[in-house]
């Protein structure tokens, strides 16, 4: 119930208040924390005594030699729940210091049940983050319905309609960071990964519905409850806000470029293992494809995730076939021509827009346009070909990356 820890802190807190040796014993009579550091691990007769009538217990300078590893001073029990857990011990004439008892059992007390509240809720939060990895991967064991009322019996209601987004933490473990909190040195990955959860469940204690909980090792999810009678682009500005706080809280901890996946809305509890899929599947399609965004949404990657599905030797085939020259042996000018290219597409086939994202004047996007056609064959500004020119583009992208 007491650990060193524990003990540590309640002997530094009442010490710093009465300027005396005060000592820590847990329910066997061991010094676990004292003023005097070489009495720690030894046993305490006092506080032996104390244990098994449950009262305090004083000695005078005069009884020190009759008891074991003992000085002169009171002790008294420490009280979680009607039971005895634990003594604490004021060393110096019991005239004197049997003023502090009851303060310093009192505070000793509080700390223990302020522990106890901590460590009662951390275990609530360990479960609960247990339960959405088994919600999320799937497993749900044999039966669902069982599994369904093991979320009833931590508070969770899934019956609120939800979808997931989520947010990759590749990015982040990799990264040297001091956290500005009790700690001064480098944190480890798990620690940081701790540090920024709990900030972000005391930031979003947002309306009923919303969770938030950590995913293996590489990412965290959040549950966004949704309402279906309000239009998804209202809900779309929802969510970018939301992810705009969530960007808030991790810069003030460390400066990475986050990136937020969300996928789409499945009717039932279950379909919120195929809402974290997509929202995963969203990170990795804006990596690939739109790294210039931040916050995507699955359903805006329908057809670059259908181009991933095609198999890889089919996918090189047709990006070689078409493209050929262009991205063969490729050089700072090719890099231009490919840049160019992509943008154009990003642009809706736009020459202003292209150049005006580009900071270059428009006749040398049409002269790069060009180029492209005189390489390929192709015509980026007629739709069959620009498809056919995209396309290809989209499957050497993915083909670098992977």
């Amino acid at each position: 119930m007491i650990n060193p820890k524990l003990a540590k802190d309640i002997v530094n807190k009442t010490m710093a208040i009465l300027g005396k040796n005060v000592n820590i014993m847990d329910k066997n009579g061991t010094i676990l924390a004292s003023g005097d550091s070489t009495r720690l691990g030894t046993y305490h007769e006092g506080a032996g005594k104390v244990i098994e009538s449950g009262k305090p217990f004083e000695v005078y300078s005069w009884d020190v030699s009759a008891l074991k590893g003992v000085q002169h001073g009171i002790s008294l029990p420490i009280m979680y729940q009607d039971q005895v857990v634990g003594v604490v011990g004021i060393t110096g004439d019991p005239d004197e210091v049997r003023k502090y008892g009851e303060l310093v059992r009192y505070t000793a007390e509080l700390m223990l049940e302020q522990a106890s509240l901590r460590e009662e809720i951390d275990l609530q939060s360990r479960a609960r983050d247990s339960y959405f990895q088994d919600l999320l991967t799937g497993n749900w064991g044999n039966d669902s319905q069982f599994f369904y009322q093991r979320g009833h019996l931590l508070g969770l209601n899934l019956n609120i309609p939800r979808i997931v987004m989520s947010i990759d933490l590749e990015e982040i473990i990799n990264i040297p960071l001091v956290i500005e909190s009790e700690y001064n040195d480098a944190l480890s990955q798990q620690r940081i990964k701790e540090e920024l959860l709990k900030e972000l469940k005391t930031k979003f204690k947002r309306e009923a519905g919303f969770e938030i909980a950590l995913v293996g090792t590489t990412s965290i999810a959040f549950f966004v409850p949704v309402n279906k009678e309000i239009p998804w682009q209202e809900q779309r500005k929802t969510l970018s806000s939301i992810a705009e706080e969530i960007s808030s809280v991790v810069s003030r901890k460390i400066k990475v470029d986050l990136y937020f996946g969300v996928g789409e809305y499945h009717p039932d509890w279950k379909g919120l293992k195929d809402s974290y899929q997509e929202a995963m599947l969203a990170i990795h399609l804006a990596k690939t494809f739109s790294p210039e965004k931040t916050l995507f949404f699955f359903k805006d990657g329908l057809a670059e995730y259908c181009l991933t599905r095609v198999p890889s030797q089919a996918r090189q085939r047709y990006y070689e076939q078409i493209l050929g020259e262009l991205i063969k042996d490729i050089n700072p000018y090719k890099r231009e021509l490919v840049d160019t290219l992509e943008v154009f597409f990003k642009e809706n086939l736009n020459t202003a827009e292209t150049a005006e994202r580009m900071f270059i004047h428009r006749n040398t996007v049409m002269f790069r346009l060009n180029k492209i056609r005189e390489i390929t064959g192709l015509n980026a500004y007629q739709y069959s070909d620009a498809v056919r020119l995209q396309i290809a583009l989209m499957f050497w992208k993915y083909e670098k990356v992977n």
